[in-house]
């Protein structure tokens, strides 16, 4: 398949994934058993407010594909002790003012007027030790070295015709690279789509849809340092983010973009009895509970960067 002609709805889809992945992913759930479950859908973010989604799978064959939850408690707490409540301020969205802790075990609670509770936890991530190595930058080539490896990132490129600030975030920026590339050695292949020399004459690294899961090494086994390579046909202006990511948030984004690669052909009637679940951790109910946090490198046109 062309990635490159992609549909518009499935590459929406996969950037939504990718881009707003710090809101609420809404996933539509056909199977009768699940009918009249809880969805509960937060990811921490390394920023100042947190969102999460609450609401209801409804019937198939109904009037809405999910209903709000208008009575509930959502606390969060950090360490065992209570941060706060979620305010709900729309029809399915709630929000908290904090700024996570890295390294601090987080654990969500909702308590909903029938006597539900959801619990889930996760342990937000400290940023991996990546930094730039300009003297490497070669067309179409940026250089960086890795020095620590206790969990997996995820790496995204961006790129934007106008001049990018240095507070810019990836749901700032609407034009994602279809194809990337990279020679680390750790580079998970599970979204591999040939080699990248097909797109750009002068790569030679093979070619990732969207985006490259660095996976994480074991204790034993890690290096002291690893210096790799990004490629793709970057624009003017910039930005690579590289996302550090906690297990709960590696296994829910691998698990739904295996899903969208399975679906990839609309044609084949087989995926409208897909029931292929992506990865939920939250308990008495479905959804997702997990962290993350974002570094940013920027290169604009006028040479800056950060």
């Amino acid at each position: 398949m062309n990635w490159t002609n992609l549909s518009k709805k499935s590459l929406l889809c996969i950037a939504s994934i990718l881009i707003l992945s710090s809101s609420c992913v809404k996933e539509i759930n056909i199977n009768p058993e699940d009918q009249g479950k809880y969805v509960l859908n937060c990811i921490l973010k390394n920023d100042t407010l947190q969102t999460l989604s609450l609401t209801s799978t409804a019937s198939i064959d109904g009037n809405y594909i999910y209903h709000q939850v208008s009575d509930a408690q959502v606390s969060l707490w950090l360490n065992e002790e209570h941060v706060g409540n979620f305010a709900k301020v729309g029809y399915d969205k709630w929000q908290l003012k904090h700024t996570p802790t890295a390294g601090g075990v987080y654990r969500i609670e909702a308590r909903i007027f029938d006597g539900s509770t959801l619990t889930a936890t996760t342990v937000m991530p400290y940023n991996l030790d990546i930094v730039s190595q300009h003297n490497g930058d070669r067309y179409p080539s940026r250089s960086f070295t890795q020095n620590s490896f206790e969990l997996p990132c995820w790496v995204m490129i961006l790129s934007s015709e106008s001049f990018i600030l240095p507070h810019t975030k990836p749901e700032d920026l609407s034009s994602l690279k279809v194809h990337l590339g990279s020679d680390h050695p750790q580079t998970d292949r599970f979204n591999l789509d040939g080699n990248l020399l097909s797109i750009i004459p002068q790569a030679d690294t093979p070619a990732f849809l969207f985006y490259i899961r660095i996976a994480n090494v074991p204790g034993n086994l890690q290096a002291n340092s690893i210096t790799f390579k990004l490629q793709t046909n970057y624009g003017n202006n910039s930005l690579i983010n590289f996302r550090t990511a906690s297990q709960e948030y590696d296994m829910y984004l691998k698990s739904s973009f295996q899903k969208i690669l399975m679906r990839k052909d609309e044609s084949d009637p087989l995926i409208w009895f897909d029931e292929t679940r992506v990865y939920s951790n939250i308990i008495n109910g479905v959804g997702i509970f997990a962290s993350y946090t974002d570094n940013y490198f920027i290169y604009n046109s006028d040479g800056s960067n950060w």
